[in-house]
């Protein structure tokens, strides 16, 4: 085993480690990402249904992400698995951003 190689294992080690705590400590958020339909009307605008989906979405594809990358022998799939969380993380800062724009930043915005 080279340096090279060493190396991205001490990473995607890290990375494995921070997507399971991320990932463990979300599950708190998801359940309570109901409240997000608290406001009558919001279970019909796009932006609130994409919030809730990445909130809800969040644990699952952490932790499942650092089992994936611990298990897996191909390590150029591990980075891209490793790097999965990040869409999720980028899909809520765009619900977020677009429900701020759009409805500013109410839940209950008419379409």
């Amino acid at each position: 085993m080279t340096i090279k190689e060493s190396k991205k294992q001490v990473w995607l080690y890290v990375a494995s480690r921070l997507w399971f705590a991320v990932g463990f400590v979300s599950i708190l958020p998801a359940l309570f990402s109901f409240l997000i339909f608290d406001a009558p009307g919001s279970n019909k605008i796009l932006p609130t249904l994409l919030l809730s989906w990445s909130v809800k979405a969040f644990p699952f594809i952490g932790i499942g992400s650092s089992l994936g990358i611990r298990f897996l022998k191909d390590h150029v799939l591990a980075v891209y698995l490793s790097l999965l969380p990040l869409v999720n993380v980028i899909l809520f800062l765009a619900a977020l951003y677009w429900l701020d724009v759009s409805c500013g930043g109410s839940f209950n915005c008419q379409p």
